[in-house]
């Protein structure tokens, strides 16, 4: 934040009621009061804006525990996006209205630079469209992260096997409003790359391949004894949440079909962003070829890291294997490096099948009561193409230690 605040807010008195003296004999109360109505105004700003995300997107909660709404996903539609943006327009310009240097060293110091960066990234991102031409393979695509959401479901009393009821039957309302988004991005000219959609097709004829018992959605049904429920789910997903489902994915393969750039670069940009880009990867390469293979060939490097039995996995219960040891070794480094280390526990999990091509991996928060542990979930298929000298232990330190669990938790249990 600002060291400089009370010199500026000094100054201003000087230029603009005479000597800071003066100004004080005036209205010695003035700064004070309006520093507690700036505090007051950017925490209530803070508490609303977090409050109402997660109102808009509330199958996002699961990566944080944020108390959201259960019986329903989010609506992604026109209508309800446009009406999203507006808040927060009014959200942003509220907080452009505080004076930062009134927040110094308060408690509304990170409330608001966190609500202010988050907004203002927000806007900018418009431009991007995503919502017309998300179509993904990877933890983004929702064929993805519900079952993320599912899995953190609480089903420990009636109301909350209701609201899980619910939320299942609300599938089928947000896959069709994906479908009416990707069809007017195609109208707007935001597609999605064939190779993404060709993947994203494979993933659903898997999920659509098994009964709806071993799809990740019957995951609440596993969490209890109450068989009525579980038959009920079942039937949510065979005749509503599947079919769905499959209307997604006969609309990709029978409409989406298409491939495209958007962006208008010309070729040669293009090509000069992706020379410049791999010169700072091979350079940040040849320094570790260097240091650890006594290389700095990037080829050679290659070769040796890909040639080596001892850089590749044989079996998926080797890359599982590979990342509990990864996180044993960063969670045992985090007292060393942080004042505070959450109680949680995370816990690791391999993609279902039906998500096997998936690569990379994604974390969602556990219960904040510490009844069930944070879950980081990633990919096993095809184990000796996944090599140890990538970007697999990265991604595990990223989404566990020091990175997401960390994150999250130590906010949940601060709060709790």
């Amino acid at each position: 934040m600002r060291r400089y605040a009370t010199t500026v807010l000094v100054m201003a008195w000087f230029i603009g009621c005479g000597s800071p003296d003066e100004a004080q004999e005036a209205d010695p109360g003035a700064s004070e009061n309006a520093a507690s109505e700036a505090i007051a105004a950017a925490l209530a700003i803070a508490d609303e804006y977090v409050a109402g995300y997660y109102d808009q997107f509330p199958e996002e909660a699961y990566e944080t525990g944020y108390p959201a709404p259960l019986e329903r996903m989010g609506d992604h539609g026109p209508t309800a996006m446009e009406a999203w943006e507006a808040r927060e327009d009014a959200w942003l310009a509220r907080l452009r209205s505080i004076d930062s240097d009134l927040l110094e060293g308060s408690e509304a110091a990170v409330p608001y630079t966190f609500s202010l960066e988050r907004l203002q990234a927000s806007v900018a991102r418009r431009v991007c469209r995503t919502q017309l031409w998300t179509v993904s393979p990877t933890w983004t695509g929702w064929q993805n992260f519900f079952p993320g959401v599912f899995a953190k479901q609480p089903v420990g009393t009636e109301d909350a096997r209701s609201s899980s009821i619910a939320r299942a039957r609300d599938v089928s309302r947000y896959i069709d409003t994906e479908i009416e988004n990707l069809r007017l991005g195609v109208q707007e000219g935001f597609t999605a790359p064939r190779s993404n959609v060709e993947r994203v097709i494979d993933q659903l004829d898997a999920l659509l391949f098994v009964p709806a018992e071993e799809t990740p959605y019957y995951d609440p049904a596993l969490r209890t004894e109450e068989r009525a429920f579980a038959t009920e789910l079942a039937v949510v997903i065979s005749d509503e949440l599947l079919p769905a489902a499959r209307r997604y994915r006969d609309f990709l393969a029978d409409e989406y079909m298409v491939y495209h750039a958007t962006l208008p670069l010309t070729p040669e940009d293009i090509h000069e962003a992706g020379l410049r880009e791999m010169e700072r990867i091979q350079g940040e390469m040849r320094d570790i070829g260097r240091r650890s293979f006594g290389t700095e060939d990037v080829q050679k490097l290659l070769l040796m890291v890909r040639a080596d039995p001892a850089y590749s996995f044989q079996m998926p219960e080797a890359i599982v294997a590979f990342a509990q040891a990864a996180v044993d070794r960063a969670k045992a480094a985090m007292p060393d490096w942080f004042g505070v280390v959450p109680r949680a526990k995370v816990a690791l999990k391999p993609y279902p099948d039906y998500m096997r091509v998936t690569g990379g991996g994604f974390y969602s928060a556990g219960a904040p009561d510490g009844s069930t542990p944070g879950t980081f979930e990633f990919g096993t298929h095809e184990p000796r193409n996944l090599n140890r000298g990538g970007g697999f232990e990265a991604t595990t330190f990223h989404e566990t230690y020091p990175g997401h669990h960390m994150q999250v938790n130590v906010g949940l249990e601060g709060s709790g």
